[in-house]
């Protein structure tokens, strides 16, 4: 096998999943090598829940409070968590993802990454979430970089 190889006869590829890499133009052994990730980031040092800036996509690490849901129009869910660490507390918000309040749990620890805003009504740092990580032990939060959630 050589550089210029199909990237069927990479072990464990096989024909089936050549199909899958083909859709990501990725046809050889070369185009493997230089296919690299869309978007990097850097979990090694996170903001703290005080320290995240409005308007500006964040990621931050905190521990579950409290999680509710509510119909907007009769039909959109908007799942809302108070989320916090030592320095404080935010409310995420997860817009028609209604299945997050089975996953979340009180006092479990979450990352979530999102676009902070301030909600007007209440006064209050809001983060509507667009990925969520649920961290299970203490070693997925000291991987992280942070173990002082």
């Amino acid at each position: 096998m050589n550089i210029s190889s199909p990237i069927e006869y990479v072990k464990t590829v096989g024909p089936k999943r050549a199909k899958l890499f083909n859709k990501l133009s990725i046809f050889t052994v070369k185009d493997l090598i230089y296919y690299l990730p869309k978007t990097y980031e850097d979990r090694r040092q996170l903001p703290s829940i005080s320290g995240v800036i409005p308007d500006t996509v964040q990621t931050i690490v905190g521990v579950v409070e409290s999680i509710s849901e509510r119909k907007v129009n009769g039909s959109i869910s908007v799942v809302e968590c108070r989320v916090s660490d030592r320095s404080g507390s935010l409310v995420a918000v997860w817009f028609n993802q209604a299945y997050i309040k089975k996953i979340l749990k009180p006092y479990s620890h979450i990352l979530i990454k999102g676009k902070v805003s301030i909600n007007l009504f209440q006064k209050v740092k809001q983060l509507a979430v667009s990925e969520t990580e649920i961290l299970y032990d203490s070693a997925s939060i000291k991987e992280i970089g942070r173990a002082h959630v």
